[in-house]
């Protein structure tokens, strides 16, 4: 069961929480592929608002390649956020959010990771699995998304390379192979 926070800490625009645009999770390992995504996210589309956890090549990718608003779902404390990554999303009208105040311990346990990942899941309308490693905190991510009848669909991945992608299509995931394949 997913129990929404009693609380969000937060910087930038609250606001895209309540609106009505599409929140679409982009979810990836953090050495994963983000030159993926260029097949299938349409660059035209800047109402959808792309929800993120802000570590990994992926997310930086989207953040630096896409001018949509951005969710970052924070783990740890909002001071905790690097300074750059945190400007990058708030000025171009985007939001971070965090579960966790500032003056929480610096110490995080490994339930700070997993508690995040269901409240990424519960923030985003879809999500997109760009690639995903076995025991990774995505497949927590993803497993809390389907939990509560989210669609998730997934970009295949070569059957040589280490993701577990083609295993979740195999699952039940909606495969996507194009712009097209996941509105």
């Amino acid at each position: 069961e997913i129990k929404p926070p009693f609380v969000i800490f937060y910087e930038g625009n609250i606001d895209l929480l309540n609106s009505e645009h599409h929140k679409l999770a982009i979810i990836s390992s953090r050495k994963g592929q983000p030159s993926s995504l260029h097949y299938v996210l349409d660059e035209t589309d800047t109402d959808t608002i792309f929800v993120l956890k802000g570590k990994g090549e992926t997310d930086e990718y989207i953040i630096d390649n896409y001018t949509n608003k951005v969710i970052l779902v924070w783990a740890t404390t909002l001071r905790q956020c690097p300074q750059e990554l945190k400007n990058k999303v708030i000025n171009n009208g985007g939001l971070v959010i965090s579960r966790l105040p500032n003056n929480a311990i610096d110490t995080i346990s490994p339930s700070t990771f997993s508690e995040n990942a269901v409240f990424l899941s519960s923030v985003c309308d879809k999500m997109l699995v760009a690639s995903v490693i076995k025991q990774s905190g995505s497949l927590i991510s993803i497993t809390s998304a389907v939990s509560i009848n989210k669609d998730v669909g997934v970009i295949p991945t070569n059957v040589y390379e280490d993701f577990e992608n083609n295993a979740l299509i195999y699952e039940g995931a909606i495969p996507v192979y194009n712009k097209v394949s996941y509105k």
